[in-house]
């Protein structure tokens, strides 16, 4: 296990290729769009959960009216027309892409009208050698709820810091996600951070996390650079691996496959007041509350997980979750029963290791 979490651990030249990707792009954006705008990395590099490989996201943040100048300039110089109706965070996205440093190379775009983030998607080839994905948003706050973006990371940040234990499971279940093709959103599964809130509960059932982990303090903004907070921990961590075995991960994903008898549960008497005003929303769990909790009505995604960032600055729900349909959350679970029983050798692989099981492709 210790020899798989080192491997998972991010090297030190990838993180030198994160690092000038964020470089590259600054030096563009500050001189697009003025010398205050900053990029700034969110998701699993601002957790310090992000593995080997993993994409890096970033969000360019315009302070004031920069962005409204920046377009209207751009307008002016007979920078290339935006569609009707195009929103400004596209408009600057194809700014940014007009002037892309030819170490980068657009993978995707994600403009899509209705959209919740318009998304560039870039490859960046560093000085050493290594490739990096980079996905590129506009604003430093959520769209919908405007909350700082990066908020709920840090809360996570805070218990992987005090649940040593905690980074370990999120990168190796994680790395199954995505040798499994569960891990995208964009394609009806759970992103990255729906996975990570499910392993934290996990935890937070065997009381190795608490609610209380789940709070910012004062200074908890602090010290946010992602080497440092890489580091931090990380010894400790992967000496603790050593105690983080193949039952305790079969146990994590028998407890997530646990959660289809939650869909199939009988629903509560007509005559319940939720049922009769239709204010009864799929089943889920909450971390700030450590039980189930019901989604919202009108929740159209089959399971609910609530991200504590919104509920913790907002009092607003928020489905981690929402991408999920009932086919793709069911095939998750099963897949999950079917891992749980490999690592458990129920299934005549005595002795199979997680290794195995977390690179082999989907079946």
């Amino acid at each position: 296990m210790a020899t798989i979490l080192t491997q998972l651990a991010p090297s030190h030249s990838f993180q030198a290729a994160a690092r000038e990707a964020v470089e590259a792009l600054s030096e563009v954006a500050q001189a697009i769009f003025g010398a205050e705008t900053s990029v700034k990395p969110f998701g699993s590099f601002l957790q310090g959960s992000h593995i080997e490989g993993s994409d890096v996201d970033l969000c360019i943040d315009v302070p004031g009216s920069g962005l409204e100048a920046a377009l209207a300039v751009a307008s002016d110089a007979g920078a290339s027309a935006a569609a009707a109706g195009e929103r400004q965070e596209v408009q600057a996205l194809r700014l940014l892409l007009e002037r892309l440093p030819q170490d980068f190379v657009v993978k995707e775009t994600r403009f899509f009208r209705h959209i919740r983030v318009p998304l560039l998607i870039l490859e960046y080839h560093s000085s050493f050698g290594d490739a990096v994905e980079v996905d590129i948003s506009v604003g430093g706050q959520d769209e919908k709820f405007g909350v700082e973006k990066g908020y709920t990371d840090r809360l996570i940040r805070k218990v992987l810091r005090q649940c040593p234990r905690a980074r370990p499971l999120v990168r190796i279940v994680k790395q199954w996600a995505k040798a499994q093709g569960l891990n995208k959103a964009f394609e009806g599964y759970l992103n990255s951070l729906g996975w990570t809130l499910l392993c934290l509960f996990f935890l937070l059932q065997r009381g190795e996390v608490t609610t209380a982990m789940l709070r910012l303090e004062a200074g908890d903004h602090e010290g946010e650079d992602s080497d440092h907070r890489t580091k931090e921990g990380e010894q400790e961590s992967l000496q603790l691996s050593l105690q983080l075995s193949a039952q305790d991960v079969a146990e994590f994903f028998e407890a997530t496959a646990g959660f289809e008898a939650w869909m199939d549960r009988e629903p509560p008497p007509e005559e319940d007041p939720a049922i009769v005003s239709g204010l009864l929303g799929p089943p889920g769990i909450s971390l700030l509350t450590g039980r189930e909790q019901r989604g919202p009505p009108g929740e159209r995604s089959p399971f609910y997980i609530e991200d504590p960032g919104i509920k913790l600055s907002r009092g607003q729900c928020d489905n981690v979750g929402r991408a999920l349909r009932e086919g793709t959350w069911r095939l998750i679970l099963r897949r999950c029963a079917m891992t749980a029983e490999v690592l458990r050798g129920n299934r005549g692989v005595r002795g199979a290791s997680f290794g195995q099981v977390s690179n082999a492709p989907a079946p």
